[in-house]
């Protein structure tokens, strides 16, 4: 069972940007995001798209959540099958983004 770190990122300002793909087994992982910037809030989006799709809307888990100076968030126990990715933005490229877990088997 593969375990740790599966991605990292701190995109361009307002820059779709996919930080993981699931391969090999279904997984959970965890999401955070940290705006490295002193002083400036940082709007960010993150998605969790399923096999096949394309970033919509509907696959929103955060839609424009600011993030002030050295904030973070983080979302948990996200379940992902085999080819569910994970879409990041940061309107002024000042949020970094982690996503970690566990696979299934």
């Amino acid at each position: 069972m593969a375990s740790g770190l599966k991605g990292s990122t701190q995109p361009g300002a307002n820059t779709d940007t996919t930080i993981y793909t699931v391969s090999g087994s279904a997984c959970v992982v965890n999401i955070s995001a940290c705006n490295t910037h002193a002083s400036n809030a940082d709007p960010i989006e993150i998605y969790v798209v399923p096999s096949g799709s394309s970033k919509t809307a509907s696959h929103a888990i955060e839609v424009d959540t600011t993030l002030a100076g050295k904030a973070v968030i983080e979302r948990t126990g996200i379940v992902m099958g085999v080819g569910d990715f994970i879409v990041v933005n940061s309107q002024n490229g000042t949020t970094s983004f982690n996503v970690w877990g566990m696979d299934l088997s």
